[in-house]
């Protein structure tokens, strides 16, 4: 494979020199159309320790830099297609720990995907990804892929209903177009959380550590509202759709019991959420699960959206409030249509 890149790249492809592999790769792309297969010697190279990891990234950049420069110069040019490269990118910086700019490049990839199949959905390894398919055999990032599916399958496992697998929601999730967004957002927020568990007590232990959990769980919180909005619409915000569904499942009285939970967390906050969390809220009746996870990522969504700093119990029950987020979300995709 190297020596169909020519005998300048493949010299500079084991060295340092950032500048003269700019110089290089400009000419490269001038004469390959598409140019895959510079981008996959690239990864083999990183993947087998020639390349160090923290220089990978900055190749790639500079590579994926040098096409767009070379198409600005050359507009009537068939465009170079750079997903290979924007893949790359998202698993190097996601190996790295930096999710923010994993997830951004694999968007990128997944958008360049699309312009080049004109398809909106493309079965490739990026969209593998950012929709969570561990079906997929034919992706490079499929031990990730499946990393983040065994964390949602542990959740999945003690979730009440215990019917749904994955699978179903993720088929669910991508069925309908303007579910997408949030599908993305959930399993970036899953990411988040289950990197930041992987921290321990550097997270749990701190106060900005809670902080961050506190971020984390709201995304999923703001995911748990969007999936509310979409499939039972209508006036008001999360509270006002989180009725209309409640009324769905048969709870008949579901406006009273959010009005008092409403009321309950007015007068304190911590305590409420803790009952819920323990299941034994004082109300009209016992709640069934499906009403305590809701209620629980309610009140985590009003909190967590209009203050930095969080509640201590984030991080000293934050196993418990993930239960409870994930539970809210697997029975509203459940119920969806």
């Amino acid at each position: 494979m190297a020596d169909e890149i020519g005998p300048e790249l493949e010299k500079l492809l084991f060295g340092r020199d950032l500048d003269r592999w700019r110089e290089a790769t400009g000419r490269y792309f001038e004469r390959v159309p598409q140019p895959n297969t510079l981008f996959n010697l690239l990864f083999h190279q990183w993947m087998t320790t020639t390349i160090a990891p923290v220089l990978a990234p900055d190749l790639f950049r500079i590579t994926v830099q040098m096409i767009q420069d070379w198409e600005a110069a050359n507009p009537q040019a068939e465009p170079r297609h750079k997903g290979t490269p924007y893949y790359w990118l998202g698993m190097a910086y996601t190996l790295l720990g930096d999710l923010d700019q994993g997830f951004l490049y694999m968007h990128k990839a997944l958008d360049e995907d699309r312009r080049t199949s004109g398809k909106d959905v493309p079965e490739m390894p990026a969209f593998a990804f950012v929709s969570l398919n561990a079906r997929e055999q034919d992706q490079a990032f499929k031990a990730e892929v499946d990393a983040y599916a065994a964390f949602l399958g542990q959740r999945l496992a003690v979730y009440g209903s215990g019917s749904m697998t994955l699978e179903d929601l993720r088929q669910k999730a991508i069925a309908v177009e303007s579910r997408w967004d949030a599908m993305f957002h959930f399993v970036y927020a899953t990411a988040r959380i289950r990197r930041l568990e992987q921290l321990g007590p550097v997270a749990t232990g701190t106060a900005f550590g809670s902080n961050l959990l506190g971020q984390a769980i709201g995304d999923l919180c703001i995911v748990a509202e969007e999936w509310l909005r979409e499939g039972w619409p209508g006036d008001g915000e999360f509270q006002h759709h989180a009725i209309r569904f409640l009324k769905s499942k048969g709870v008949g009285d579901a406006q009273a019991v959010m009005d008092e939970i409403g009321v309950s967390q007015k007068r304190d906050w911590t305590g409420t959420v803790t009952a819920l969390l323990d299941g034994n809220l004082p109300a009209r009746r016992p709640l069934a699960p499906v009403e305590l996870d809701v209620a629980t990522a309610w009140l985590l969504r009003n909190r967590v959206a209009h203050k930095v700093k969080t509640d201590s119990l984030l991080a000293t029950r934050f196993g418990d409030i993930e239960r409870r987020v994930y539970g809210a979300i697997f029975a509203i995709v459940e119920a969806l249509g």
